[in-house]
């Protein structure tokens, strides 16, 4: 069983009926009775499921895969699926008031916003090689500081913009700008519309 959630987050998104705990009993009894070993994405999400012993396995990143940032497209990238069902785990509130006035571009499977996800791999590296700088939010209660896209992202050599988050893995004013005060932020998405070697520098 292999734990890429955080049951935090579905219960958030799914409004659960069940109680936190009835969960941490029934995957327990669940796991038992089938004989199942359960790895994790992190640490986080192993241990909302109630489970604190298993292995993590971090997120793998192809760095030969992904690379050949230019950055000549001053707008900013965000790749996310269901970005709307998912608000309270991905932080929208703090994201919309982020990219108010921003130009930005959204790739994934977003049906109810009527975008479709990159045409397969190659073109989404297309994305993020020609995309000026990413965008990341999450909140802290639901989701880590990081998701594959954003992996993805810094390896292609994209400096990420991004909420403030325990578990973040920019490190801010050296490979992104990261804070909780969205006229900061902006103020530093300005600088990198307009300065692509800041940008290069940061992704770099």
């Amino acid at each position: 069983l292999i734990i890429h959630s955080s049951l935090d987050g579905l219960m958030a998104t799914q409004t659960a009926t069940y109680t936190r705990a009835d969960i941490h009993r029934i995957v327990q009894a669940y796991l038992n009775l089938k004989s199942i070993f359960p790895v994790a994405v992190s640490s986080m999400k192993a241990a909302s499921w109630g489970i604190t012993d298993c292995p993590v396995i971090p997120f793998y990143i192809d760095t030969d895969f992904f690379t050949g940032y230019t950055g000549e497209l001053p707008r900013g990238l965000r790749v996310a699926n269901q970005l709307l069902e998912k608000a309270q785990v991905l932080d929208l509130a703090f994201f919309n008031q982020l990219v108010t006035g921003v130009e930005w571009d959204l790739v994934g499977y977003n049906p109810s916003l009527g975008q479709k996800p990159a045409q397969g791999l190659t073109a989404l590296r297309d994305e993020y090689r020609r995309h000026r700088y990413y965008l990341h939010t999450a909140a802290e209660q639901y989701e880590d500081g990081y998701n594959t896209a954003s992996l993805e992202a810094m390896a292609t050599g994209m400096p990420v913009v991004c909420n403030a988050h325990s578990s973040n893995v920019v490190i801010a004013g050296e490979t992104g700008f990261v804070s909780d005060d969205t006229d900061y932020l902006r103020g530093q998405i300005r600088l990198l519309e307009s300065n692509l070697d800041l940008a290069q520098r940061l992704g770099a």
